[in-house]
């Protein structure tokens, strides 16, 4: 099972899997936001009956610069996905 924010590539990363013998199912989820990882693991829960073991690398990098130019926007949007993100798939 793959899931990320960007629905069209992982699709196309199922899909050059399947093309490959190899079993891949695709879910587009947000894990910056805990409702969509609670949907994830329900989805997963009802095609397979239950999750063994999960990889979290979901994380992005916003433009670097010096940490007093950094806008809080960019600052919130990284948190929500490296740190939070990883809180709410472990839930």
């Amino acid at each position: 099972m793959l899931s990320d924010i960007d629905k069209a590539r992982g699709e196309q990363v199922a899909e050059t899997l399947r093309e490959m013998d190899q079993q891949a199912h695709f879910i587009a989820a947000n894990v910056a936001e805990e409702d969509s990882v609670k949907w994830l693991l329900s989805e997963i829960k009802a095609r397979f009956g239950r999750l063994d073991y999960a990889f979290n690398n979901a994380g992005i990098e916003e433009l670097q610069g010096k940490t007093a130019e950094c806008i809080a926007e960019n600052w919130h949007k990284t948190i929500a996905v490296n740190l939070s993100g990883v809180f709410h798939c472990m839930k």
